[in-house]
């Protein structure tokens, strides 16, 4: 369930391909349009998923709140992962040990048939929100025979929006490698899940650029921004951590994916850009220069580990990418984990 759900509620967050560069008026118009219907497509999810995580969400807290007097520290840590993953709309197949089933077993049943609605419905809807967008490219696509700046811009366009579809029919089909997931290539970032740290203590394969740690909850290591204060100026130089990474011969598209989590973040008044919270994939040419760019990033919500995904076609003659997760000038709490970058 949790994979299934994962899989299409990850392509609802996928926007426009080019969104992140420059685009000609002629495409600018209907790549707006489309990364607005997506956004209220990824609302109304969300607030379906939190309506009908509700009820579940309650019995939870009683769970919770009956075992923290108790002093069952196990059994707190259990409801309170399990309470993410119901808000994210991401549960387990199977419910903790730690949980008790005769207490939550039917409500949550009755939540995993809900998200299955939600996320059939979600799917459904983006389908014809793509099939629009398809329509309009093809049109741009025959009056840019003039105009090859036009034309390549719409291509790639359409190359990541066919990847997209691609792997939402694989995610509810449950097919890939993984049920649930789409087929995908081998991670090519080192140690994208920040396991492994150096003597320095910090994580082998990684440039560290500003004021970064690496956190441990539950036997799981992930990066964090901590709080700060942000000048408003936008003089701050923001915090990351970055790699680069050979581009593959041939590679058509590239997958960029990561976990995050945030709290009280909020987008930044920095003049500078990114201002939310972001993974960025620069692309480079044999010369070493940035060609394009683009990244999976915040989408405003707090509290709760979500996976942020996208493909994107690799520009022609791409020799190189450079992999950097930052904190996009925010003040807040903010984690990421589990960075993975694949080509096909």
């Amino acid at each position: 369930m949790r994979a299934l759900y994962a899989g299409i509620a990850v392509c609802l967050l996928s926007w426009s391909g080019l969104a992140q560069q420059d685009l000609l008026p002629e495409l600018a118009g209907e790549a707006g349009k489309y990364k607005a219907k997506v956004a209220e497509l990824e609302r109304l999810r969300g607030a379906a998923v939190a309506q009908a995580a509700r009820p579940y969400v309650s019995a939870l807290d009683g769970i919770e709140k009956a075992a923290t007097a108790r002093g069952e520290v196990a059994v707190v840590a259990a409801a309170v992962k399990e309470r993410e993953a119901a808000r994210a709309g991401a549960l387990e197949e199977s419910l903790s040990d730690a949980l008790p089933k005769a207490r939550l077993q039917s409500a949550r049943k009755a939540l995993q048939a809900a998200l299955k609605r939600v996320a059939k419905e979600s799917a459904g809807r983006r389908k014809q929100a793509d099939a629009e967008y398809l329509r309009a490219l093809a049109a741009l696509q025959a009056k840019a025979a003039s105009n090859p700046e036009l034309a390549q811009q719409v291509a790639a366009e359409k190359a990541a929006l066919l990847a997209g579809a691609a792997g939402a029919a694989s995610a509810e089909a449950g097919g890939g490698a993984e049920k649930g997931k789409a087929p995908r290539g081998k991670n090519v970032v080192v140690n994208g899940d920040f396991e492994k740290v150096g003597e320095d203590g910090k994580p082998e394969g990684w440039f560290v650029n500003g004021g970064v740690i690496w956190e441990k909850e539950n036997e799981n290591v992930f990066v964090r921004f901590p709080m700060k204060h942000i000048i408003y100026d936008g003089t701050e130089r923001f915090r990351s951590v970055r790699q680069s990474v050979n581009c593959p011969e041939n590679a058509k598209v590239v997958s960029l994916s990561a976990r995050l989590r945030t709290e009280n973040c909020s987008v930044s008044p920095s003049k500078k850009k990114p201002n939310v919270p972001s993974a960025v994939i620069s692309f480079k040419g044999k010369d070493g220069k940035i060609v394009s760019y683009t990244s999976v990033y915040w989408d405003g919500r707090n509290n709760v580990w979500r996976t942020l995904q996208r493909d994107e076609a690799v520009p022609k003659d791409t020799a190189e990418i450079q992999v950097e997760v930052l904190d996009g000038h925010c003040s807040g709490q903010i984690d990421f984990d589990d960075i993975e970058v694949t080509f096909r």
